[in-house]
């Protein structure tokens, strides 16, 4: 009985590239006998974007992070919940894991559940199961590789922290014998909370405060309740406001309730005492701060109708002082929470004020950073993109532009009316955790020319492998350049054309080209910046996009731009004169040829720099036409021959002609060639498509596919064994069809090596089902290894 429980509880061993760059798990509860309901939880270095389940029972997989699910027969089965994600450089990442459940099929006789009370680290369990019959079995997984039989067992444990805890009972009744399984995740160790709830507050008038709410836990804060202490209603905002009725002291309570990472709830409540006062007090409480490293200056700026008689200063790591303007050493740098109390006296009689504020001691390190870049667009315009930093959310931008204009968005555009060198600033605002304010600002001079310049700066840059990189002048001026004035954004500068700059530490800079230009019409200035990342990557981002001819004159543009961060903005130049900022716009040509579009992408990563690039590609359009082409292939291996099956499509045309380019300089003109490849590597195949209707009216379509080519060496263990994929090109499903089944890895690659994807497996039928949503759109490999066979392939995900 013990191994079969011991059975029922083991868990799959799951494969990854990087070891347990995320987790996952699952709990769940049984219904009824054989419908169960699973709750999926996991974390990662990233958002999780995908679950999938595998029930065991051959039934379609789940795509809901928590399902129920029905087992049509009794017995024992292994589920398994995969999740995807990215991290903040958009990297992919997966894990999987496997519990077995007990279904059986019916109305069960028995229901399993316990209570717990602990001790510090040792847990008193206590058996509440029922049951029609008798429970004869009692089964206990811990979570920490201890068990038990008992009915109801104590268990130390060896540290504090969450424990996912199983009992399993076997019933014995008239109708047989039953099985019953429970799970819950239970929280030993010492009694301290295992959340924090806190709040601060200021007085707005004698009677009204405004408050402000904070609580951290091990998971999401979901619910704010406050008791204010006068019976009044509470209030389920995080920072509400409250006015009291009549004078006198009140204890506020702030209770915060969330969940876990395995939803089980927390809750936690923090109380502290306010002072009200009917009508308009007559003393204002305040004060300012200064600090020199750890040490704290308060000034005591309170007013008051009559005098100030004490001072009470509380400075939020335990200490206090009565002094009027009191210093405090602390003995760490960081928030705190500094409250003042005084208490004045006036022939009105005597009245208290309160005010409290955080301030921070330390460092003189800014705790928030703004910044920005700009290109300049016209002679007297200019494009900015501002970013900031800080301990918390930015709320607000700022902008002066030294013309007397300004602005609130994060990236606005600004033209000059004049000539000039101007001083922008931005300034950013936002809150911390505790909703105290931070700001800070950021300044530059920008050079307008009021009439259209007759220079343009520009460049770009290659990255050698290492810090070091090549700067390229591709600036433009209708006379001669004759200064320029490179910034490299790490302090580093130079007068150069085309400078070389080795960097000390890779990462994103900023870099500025100002040249100087001087023809017949004088002397003219440009400027242009650009964010460039350093250390062997030369593209940080990727502006790729695909397009659909939906008529002769019309197309649909999909983005498939990628970067270290977050995508803000897409600007389209379709090659007409037209553009658009959607990121899959729709284009409408008023003339036939052959059209240049170009995608460019700008965004920020997780540091708040900025990135963009650049991608282009033409288009073939039919004025008024009705012949439309479709340009497409696919590719099978064989070794190093590459066998094309044309899947092109063209309704309405009579004979279309081919020009296949393989990338090694190879062509042909069939419709359906191979092509040999002297050696293995990645290549670039081109398809060009000219189709004739019955008008003789010309459509012409291309499209471009980059192939994995294998060499003989790896293709496979044994010729006569090989893998069928499908379908190839993939939106996220991908079938295999094998030669063998039984144990086996399988391990997916990316083009550089890297391991995107693997997993340990044991197949009973040849075919299998892969769920690879969370892959990038690319060309990956897939290797499937059994003892001494090895199976590759490659694949494209769309």
């Amino acid at each position: 009985m013990r191994h079969l429980l011991f059975v029922m509880m083991l868990s799959l061993f799951s494969w990854t590239a990087i070891a347990q760059p995320c987790n996952a798990i699952f709990t769940y509860t049984q219904q009824s006998g054989s419908s169960f309901q699973f709750a999926g939880t996991a974390t990662g270095p990233g958002a999780i974007t995908n679950y999938v389940w595998n029930f065991g029972d051959g039934s379609p997989a789940s795509s809901l992070q928590s399902p129920l699910h029905s087992y049509a027969a009794s017995g024992y089965y292994n589920v398994c919940l995969t999740v995807y994600g990215y991290d903040s450089l958009q990297n992919p990442f997966t894990c999987t894991y496997c519990d077995s459940v007990y279904a059986q099929s019916g109305s069960p006789s028995c229901n399993a559940s316990y209570t717990m009370t602990n001790t510090g680290n040792t847990a008193n369990f206590t058996n509440t199961s029922t049951a029609s019959g008798t429970i004869t079995n009692y089964y206990w997984t811990f979570g920490d590789g201890g068990n038990s039989t008992l009915a109801n067992p104590s268990h130390t444990y060896s540290s504090s922290g969450y424990y996912n805890v199983c009992l399993s009972i076997v019933a014995v009744s008239s109708a047989g014998t039953t099985q019953c399984y429970y799970c819950d995740s239970v929280y030993v160790g010492s009694p301290v909370s295992p959340c924090v709830a806190t709040f601060t507050y200021n007085q707005t008038s004698g009677s009204s405060f405004a408050f402000f709410g904070a609580g951290s836990g091990p998971g999401a804060i979901t619910n704010y309740v406050w008791n204010f202490g006068d019976g009044s209603p509470a209030s389920s905002l995080q920072s509400p406001t409250h006015t009291y009725s009549a004078s006198g002291a009140y204890n506020v309570c702030l209770t915060v309730y969330g969940y876990d990472s395995l939803q089980n709830p927390f809750t936690c409540t923090y109380c502290d005492s306010v002072y009200a006062q009917s009508g308009s007090p007559s003393c204002n409480a305040s004060y300012t701060m200064t600090n020199t490293g750890n040490t704290a200056n308060f000034t005591n700026t309170s007013t008051a109708s009559g005098t100030i008689t004490n001072y009470y200063w509380t400075f939020g790591d335990g200490g206090n002082s009565t002094l009027a303007n009191p210093s405090h050493t602390y003995s760490s740098s960081g928030y705190y929470n500094v409250c003042l109390s005084i208490v004045a006296v006036s022939s009105a009689g005597t009245t208290q004020c309160y005010y409290c504020d955080s301030v921070y001691v330390g460092s003189p390190v800014s705790p928030c950073v703004a910044t920005f870049t700009y290109n300049q667009t016209s002679g007297s315009s200019f494009a900015f993109f501002g970013a900031g930093s800080g301990p918390g959310t930015i709320m607000n931008y700022a902008w002066t532009f030294g013309d007397g204009g300004t602005s609130s968005l994060m990236s606005p555009t600004h033209t000059y009316a004049n000539t000039g060198i101007y001083s922008v600033c931005l300034t950013v605002t936002g809150y911390d955790s505790l909703q105290n304010m931070f700001t800070c600002t950021y300044c530059d001079s920008v050079f307008a020319q009021g009439t259209t310049p007759n220079c343009n700066a520009n460049f770009q840059s290659f990255n050698t492998g290492t810090n070091t990189v090549q700067f390229t002048d591709l600036s433009t001026a209708s006379g001669t350049i004759t200064n320029y004035y490179w910034t490299f954004g790490d302090g580093g500068n130079s007068t150069l054309a085309n400078p070389t700059h080795t960097y000390a530490t890779s990462g994103y800079y900023n870099v500025c080209l100002n040249i100087v230009a001087v023809s017949s019409a004088g002397t003219t200035q440009c400027n242009f910046c650009d964010s460039i990342y350093v250390n062997g990557i030369t593209a940080p981002c990727a502006a790729t996009f695909t397009y659909t001819q939906t008529s002769g004159s019309s197309f649909s543009f999909s983005s498939l731009a990628t970067g270290p961060g977050i995508i803000t903005n897409y600007a389209w130049t379709f090659g007409d004169g037209g553009t658009s900022t959607l990121a899959n716009p729709t284009h409408n040509y008023t003339t036939g040829g052959i059209k240049t579009v170009c995608l460019t992408v700008t965004g920020y990563d997780s540091m708040q720099n900025m990135f963009s690039c650049m991608y282009c590609d033409s288009v073939y359009v039919q004025g008024g036409s009705g012949c439309i082409v479709t340009a497409g292939f696919t590719t099978a291996m064989n070794y190093l021959t590459a066998n094309f099956t044309n899947t092109t499509t063209c309704p309405t045309c009579v004979s279309m002609n081919y020009k296949w380019t393989f990338g090694d300089g190879g062509t042909s003109t069939l419709q359906q060639p191979s092509h040999t490849y002297a050696s293995g590597g990645s290549y670039n195949v081109c398809l060009v498509v000219t189709g004739y209707d019955a008008q003789n009216n010309q459509c012409v379509d291309s499209i471009c596919n980059t192939i994995l080519v294998n060499p003989s060496s790896i293709s496979t263990v044994e010729d006569n064994q090989t893998v069928q994929i499908y379908p190839n090109p993939t939106q996220g499903t991908l079938t295999l069809n094998l030669p063998f089944t039984g144990d086996m890895r399988i391990k997916i690659t990316d083009m550089t090596g890297q391991i995107v994807w693997m997993n340990q497996v044991n197949l009973s039928t040849p075919k299998h089902t892969l769920y690879l949503e969370s892959l990038s759109k690319g060309i990956y490999i897939i290797q499937i290894q059994k003892e001494d066979k090895l199976l590759r392939a490659n694949f494209s995900k769309q």
